[in-house]
């Protein structure tokens, strides 16, 4: 049954964010013509701002979807009431934190920009951004609830069908007014409305959490979301400084262009992990069932099933952003807007040794394992910022990125694994390592052969682009087949499809 949940999240999560990509780059084409590059910086940099502010919700959002995951399992009505109620109460007080506290940090814009872009209404802009971000939070309790009850599909579902009219209805406006401000006005309405619907949805296949029952929360589980929500302000801190200061430092040592120059990569680079990423977000309610009710040889195989899901997923999207960013962008937007390959290639890397720990971040989520880390998040901070700094003088931009890539491989990438084996799995992570390098040294071997192929290919354009996109879908796949077909982890990933598919009513 947990299978067949996963299978069906994943799916719809894929489908529906596959289109919401299509329409997102069909809306930043739209965007750059009406707009320009100035205003493309600008909205970067304002959403990292508000991302920061997200450090407000201190991990007890998190800390309480891993708490539900047992009661969930056991039926337990009483705790599961208790739980969301008190869940509302905190996310709602963080909407309002954020609205109150973004509001104020608006006279201090100027010393986050290298040189503040002449833009209309600059300050209502950032004004509508705090309200975007604030009223987010006021009903995501409703979603992490369906989340937690492996229903994902219908989160991706209403995103995905309120995202596209909200799309449509923003290149109307774009192109009939060239106004951000009537863009944005529509963005904040699509927010709320998706909310408000997710919430209805929970209402309906819930019932009894409008019931107006009032229960209080076991000692234990309040005694673990403390616990674990103690833990969560570090990881918190640490995610938002590895994910949301790039924009930043670019802003401020290099430019507000290359903030949006950097914008249309990073557009890429979101998409595709937000799609991977759709599939771990899938299946972490299975994985918390797992954990609870399943025996210590089906927990550890399942692991590194999912984690040479993993590198295989990863591995192959590194590749093609490695090969393809550039010759995308230059038929998408023009030459102007390309970075050197120097840059491509770290992106590229970057990119594959963050989304390749989702294996160990899901495992790890999922079994309640924050406090066992929680010195990461604060030496990844300074390690972050103190090499960024210092490589943003030497080399420009370049030096941002290695700074974040050069981070996660000093720190994150065995930190995670050695806590999830200690505490979970009580062993050692040699096992987990020594696959780790082969499969970098896979994937890095098969994305040189890649890129190699495409450079012979001589044609320019869509026709030159439709060929490398052929090369790099058939050789690092081929690469990764012959390599693997042979292994314990592809045979169960074979089998666990083949029972799940069989399985879906």
């Amino acid at each position: 049954m947990r299978a067949v949940k996963s299978l069906k999240n994943v799916i719809f999560g894929w489908g529906m964010q596959l289109l919401i990509i299509l329409l997102g780059f069909v809306s930043r084409t739209v965007f750059i013509d009406a707009l320009g590059e100035e205003y493309l910086g600008i909205s970067g940099l304002f959403a990292n701002i508000l991302s920061m502010l997200s450090l407000a919700e201190l991990g007890i959002g998190t800390a309480i979807v891993f708490s539900l995951y047992k009661p969930i399992a056991e039926q337990n009505r009483e705790q599961i009431i208790a739980l969301m109620g008190f869940y509302q109460k905190f996310y709602r007080g963080v909407g309002c934190f954020v609205l109150i506290v973004g509001t104020a940090l608006a006279p201090f814009l100027p010393h986050l920009v290298k040189e503040m872009p002449d833009i209309p209404h600059i300050y209502l802009i950032y004004l509508l951004y705090v309200v975007n971000t604030g009223v987010s939070y006021f009903y995501s309790y409703k979603t992490a609830f369906v989340n937690a009850n492996q229903e994902n599909f219908l989160v991706s579902l209403n995103h995905g069908i309120c995202f596209t009219f909200m799309v449509g209805i923003q290149i109307v406006v774009l192109l009939v007014t060239r106004d951000f401000i009537a863009y944005f006005v529509v963005q904040i309405a699509a927010t709320l409305a998706e909310n408000i619907i997710i919430s209805r949805i929970a209402d309906w296949r819930y019932p009894f959490l409008r019931s107006g029952e009032k229960y209080k929360i076991d000692p234990v589980i309040s005694k673990q979301i403390k616990f674990n929500t103690l833990a969560m302000i570090g990881h918190n801190l640490g995610g938002i400084v590895m994910g949301s200061t790039d924009n930043l430092i670019i802003s401020k040592f290099v430019g507000i262009v290359e903030v949006g120059l950097y914008s249309n990569y990073q557009m890429i680079i979101n998409a595709v992990q937000t799609v991977l990423n759709q599939a771990f977000t899938a299946i972490t309610s299975s994985v918390g069932n797992l954990l609870v009710l399943g025996d210590e040889k089906q927990k550890e195989d399942t692991f590194y099933m999912v984690f040479f899901v993993g590198f295989w997923l990863f591995g192959f999207c590194a590749t093609a952003l490695f090969c393809l960013s550039n010759p995308f962008i230059e038929i998408w937007v023009g030459e102007r807007f390309l970075y050197g390959m120097p840059i491509v290639a770290v992106l590229a890397a970057k990119f594959y040794c963050t989304g390749v720990r989702q294996a160990c971040i899901t495992f790890k989520c999922a079994a309640g394992l924050y406090m066992q880390d929680v010195f990461k998040p604060y030496v990844e901070v300074v390690v972050n910022l103190v090499i960024s700094l210092i490589l943003v003088k030497r080399t420009g931009i370049l030096g941002v990125f290695l700074g974040t890539l050069i981070t996660t491989l000093l720190v994150t990438t065995w930190i995670e694994p050695v806590v999830l084996f200690r505490y979970e799995f009580q062993k050692g992570p040699w096992k987990y390592f020594g696959k780790y390098i082969w499969y970098g040294a896979v994937m890095v071997g098969g994305a040189l052969l890649t890129y190699w192929c495409c450079g012979r290919i001589p044609a320019a354009g869509v026709g030159g682009f439709a060929l490398k996109l052929l090369v790099v879908a058939v050789v690092p796949n081929a690469v990764y087949l012959l390599m693997f077909f042979w292994t314990g982890e592809f045979r169960l990933l074979a089998r666990t499809l083949k029972s799940a598919l069989g399985n879906v009513p």
